[in-house]
């Protein structure tokens, strides 16, 4: 990656201490942004801002919401949150940008059904469920030797999958996000995780990639989040209208090629 991205600030909202020194006017991004959110959205009235950390958020909050879309959770966090969403029938979306790249993985629940496009204006009276249906939690859990799917690389997973994996996993170990300071932690940690979920994704990976992997991690560019949002919107709009079959049960997007991929995760047959 260039400086340009590894300096970009890691926010839409630029740091305060960027701008001014005054007493900053919001407690938080959440209240910050509250205004434009409901402007955008007036039918939702009074958007609320909850000043708790997910894990000591009570999950029977969830009850209230069909979508649940989150960013920058712990794989626990979002392992917890999933499940209490698709419980009560909700759908929920875990989706983070990291320099040029970005992902979502997605919990629709075992329930979910769709009517299929049969051409313009056209969907089938038919209802069909998801073909293979693979909690969140049980993602986390595939190791990277045993996934197979749709598009799946022969060789193996998409390195932008392996990317995500990656960071998700340094931040389980070490409970923070890898950072332009902790580049040769993030290789130690992250080479000592492969071993034990492939034995030849290593020789794919150079230090140097590992190193870029670190520095982005938590750069979040704005034209790739409004893309990879965007992209995560039309995939909401098709599971609450249950029109047009989803994406299931991962999107991976690279900004370098503009190519976005949708990937089913599940185990190989031969791994159980």
């Amino acid at each position: 990656y260039p400086d340009a991205v590894q300096t970009t600030a890691s926010f839409f909202l630029l740091d305060r201490n960027d701008i001014t020194n005054k007493k900053p006017k919001y407690a938080s991004v959440g209240h910050a942004m509250q205004g434009a959110v409901e402007e955008l959205n007036p039918l939702l009235g009074k958007c609320d801002v909850i000043e708790k950390s997910v894990t000591e958020l009570d999950m029977s909050i969830v009850k209230e919401y069909d979508m649940v879309v989150a960013s920058r959770l712990s794989i626990d966090d979002a392992g917890r949150l999933a499940a209490a969403t698709t419980q009560t029938g909700g759908k929920f979306y875990l989706v983070d940008c990291f320099g040029y790249n970005g992902a979502s993985l997605f919990d629709l629940g075992p329930d979910h059904s769709y009517r299929t496009e049969l051409g313009k204006n056209k969907i089938s009276k038919d209802l069909y469920n998801l073909e293979t249906y693979v909690p969140l939690k049980d993602i986390w859990n595939i190791p990277l030797s045993g996934l197979t799917g749709k598009r799946v690389d022969k060789h193996h997973p998409p390195m932008i999958y392996m990317q995500y994996r990656a960071i998700m996993e340094y931040n389980a170990k070490t409970k923070k996000w890898p950072s332009y300071s902790s580049t040769d932690e993030f290789e130690k940690v992250v080479r000592e995780w492969m071993k034990t979920t492939s034995s030849s994704v290593n020789k794919y990976i150079s230090k140097e990639l590992l190193h870029d992997w670190a520095r982005t991690a938590t750069a979040e560019v704005s034209p790739v989040c409004a893309v990879v949002g965007g992209i995560i919107g039309n995939e909401i709009i098709k599971a609450i209208s249950s029109k047009g079959e989803p994406a299931n049960n991962c999107i991976i997007f690279d900004g370098q090629t503009g190519k976005c991929r949708n990937v089913l995760l599940q185990h190989s047959k031969k791994n159980g």
